[in-house]
């Protein structure tokens, strides 16, 4: 073989090699997909959302036909923005001629939330450990489908007859209502953790309160994290309708006392702060969840 062939063979594997280490040309490079809807025009369409709902009740039950064809499309049984927001602020400053609600908004709230911290408290712990002893899990398992198998409701009068028309029996609801869903959540968080993550522990000689506290235990936390919203919530929802079936005070009382005057923008005026209560709720949580376990990414992974 001549040196110019030589010299030839050698630049023809030069190119090529360039030439599979070269960047993909302009047309082969793939964008990545879009991650999603901008949080501007999320907000723009609740905000839509909102003024639309807000624009037909308010003014759906002035049409005519509507008024005549459904009984119930009428102020005096669904009230209207307009009363209900105005009710709610006569409410909150005192204007109405019966106080403020703040007395019973704090017995109402401080039940809720006491009660929910006690479920999640108590729910976590339960799901963390069953997550890590099958056997007790397996002995637990038809006895916990059996008790959350009971409908709430039927339980509250029992904790009435126990507790009385106190804060207790509003406390003891809320966590017979979360409970099980706080657990559930911390349940299946301790077994998420993948098997591989067992065997190098074990390997690397964690012994099991290690697993449990260790490894189990941030799977167990960022779970029950994800429940919360939902257990506040609900925590609401108990305190207020322990307050319906007790009538003890609090904004359950306030419920009562419009459903008995048939009140309609009552009605909508106490819906209205606890709706907006909950909200400021669930956001704070969502910030704490930021603050506590900030390795818990958006998409929910470790």
């Amino acid at each position: 073989m001549t040196m110019q062939q030589l010299a030839k063979q050698k630049e023809a594997l030069v190119a090529a090699s360039r030439s599979r280490n070269a960047p993909p040309m302009k047309k082969d490079i793939v964008k990545p997909a879009s991650l999603g809807p901008s949080r501007a025009s999320v907000f723009v369409w609740q905000c839509l959302i909102v003024v639309g709902f807000l624009a037909a009740w308010q003014w759906t039950p002035e049409i005519p036909w509507v008024h005549s064809h459904i009984k119930f499309a009428s102020p005096f049984f669904i009230s209207s923005p307009s009363l209900a927001f105005e009710t709610s602020w006569r409410l909150m400053s005192g204007s109405a001629g019966t106080g403020t609600i703040w007395n019973a908004f704090g017995l109402t709230m401080g039940a809720a939330l006491i009660g929910t911290l006690i479920s999640v408290v108590a729910g976590a712990v339960l799901g963390l450990l069953l997550s890590h002893w099958d056997f007790a899990n397996a002995v637990a398992k038809p006895l916990v489908i059996i008790i959350n198998a009971i409908p709430r409701i039927a339980i509250i009068p029992i904790i009435v007859l126990i507790a009385g028309a106190s804060t207790q029996t509003d406390i003891w609801t809320v966590v017979t209502v979360n409970l099980f869903v706080v657990f559930y959540n911390a349940l299946a968080g301790g077994q998420h953790v993948k098997p591989e993550m067992l065997q190098n522990a074990r390997i690397l000689g964690a012994s099991n309160l290690d697993i449990l506290l260790h490894v189990r235990g941030p799977y167990a936390l960022a779970w029950t994290f994800s429940a919360l919203p939902n257990a506040v919530a609900f925590g609401i929802i108990g305190a207020v309708t322990a307050e319906l079936f007790s009538g003890g005070d609090g904004m359950g009382r306030l419920l009562m006392t419009a459903v008995d005057t048939t009140n309609a923008d009552l009605t909508f005026g106490v819906i209205i702060i606890l709706s907006i209560t909950g909200v400021v709720l669930v956001s704070l949580v969502e910030s704490l969840r930021k603050v506590l376990i900030p390795w818990w990414g958006k998409a929910g992974g470790l």
